[in-house]
């Protein structure tokens, strides 16, 4: 299992897993440092030097790191000899990790203060660093998972929200928290169906189209969020022209943070793979974007979208 160098505090008395490098081979794998040989800072530096940006861990050892980072996450999105980028790497792995759990489990309570503490730092991060949003998205994990997914729309929802001006922590944490949960009508969809590489039945299909329902019921009487995070998870499928799910609103009838989520959670679904297609060209997305403007999608916040992802580092 690959685990981004990002992660490695050596003053950390938790810290005690073997570490392997890749061979020249690609199935083999080196032994770098055993547990016996706790890894130095000097060792780090060597390994950025060199271009190193990750080692491997046992996949046994899966749990004993995820509870790691967990604890020493603070630490890490702290320390400032650590590049941003790679930071928030391992803020978006842990995000992953805590919503694929709370996802499986289907618990509200947990998901949503899941959601609350990983928006919180999420929209802190992203407010203290100045990351260009193409260093963001080669970064980012592109599959078909909706702990993936969420994670990737948490990223990006406060990338737009800055570039449309937003500025306020609070209001940043509440489109990121928001972001984490659009989905949460998903968990108790069947994989098969999720993943279902052919054409939908009209019962599946009415099952997908269901969920951003399914989704503002379970959350719609939970006091600690927002009408704004409600109707990220509601309307993040309506349209501009009223061609959308669940109940064809359109225009200024749809929230400005649906709309805003709309754009992102579409970006991300056309930049990763499914089941059912693989990922598109960055700029063949863009450009499907720019087609959708005002017809789908809020123009402004399009043009916004688009010109944040034209930014070079």
């Amino acid at each position: 299992m690959a685990i981004p160098i990002a992660t490695l505090n050596p003053s950390s008395e938790c810290w005690d897993l073997n570490l392997f490098q890749r061979s020249g081979d690609a199935n083999e794998f080196v032994l770098y440092r055993s547990s016996e040989y706790p890894i130095t800072e000097e060792d780090l530096e060597k390994l950025r030097d060199r271009g190193t940006t990750k080692l491997y861990i046992a996949a046994d050892d899966q749990q004993s790191y995820q509870d790691y980072v967990r604890e020493n996450l603070g630490e890490m999105l702290q320390n400032e000899q650590v590049p941003p980028i790679e930071r928030l790497s391992v803020l978006n792995q842990v995000t992953q990790d805590n919503l694929r759990e709370t996802f499986d489990e289907g618990e509200m309570n947990d998901t949503v203060e899941t959601s609350r503490e990983m928006g919180r730092l999420t929209a802190d991060f992203l407010s203290r660093t100045d990351l260009v949003a193409q260093d963001v998205f080669t970064m980012l994990n592109h599959d078909f998972h909706t702990f993936t997914h969420s994670a990737n729309v948490c990223s990006y929802s406060v990338l737009l929200a800055q570039g449309l001006g937003v500025s306020d922590r609070d209001k940043l944490e509440e489109i990121a928290t928001g972001a984490l949960l659009h989905d949460v009508g998903k968990i108790g969809i069947p994989w098969s169906v999720l993943t279902k590489p052919d054409r939908l039945t009209p019962s599946e299909r009415e099952m997908i189209q269901n969920h951003p329902t399914v989704g503002f019921r379970r959350l719609c009487r939970r006091k600690e969020l927002s009408w704004g995070q409600l109707m990220m998870v509601y309307q993040h499928h309506e349209r501009i022209d009223g061609e959308g799910y669940p109940v064809r609103i359109g225009g200024d009838e749809i929230h400005p943070l649906g709309r805003l989520c709309a754009i992102v959670d579409v970006f991300d679904a056309l930049t990763s793979d499914r089941p059912y297609h693989r990922r598109r060209h960055i700029n063949e997305v863009l450009e499907y974007l720019d087609r959708e403007a005002g017809r789908g999608l809020d123009s402004g916040m399009v043009k916004c979208w688009m010109s944040i992802m034209s930014k070079k580092s």
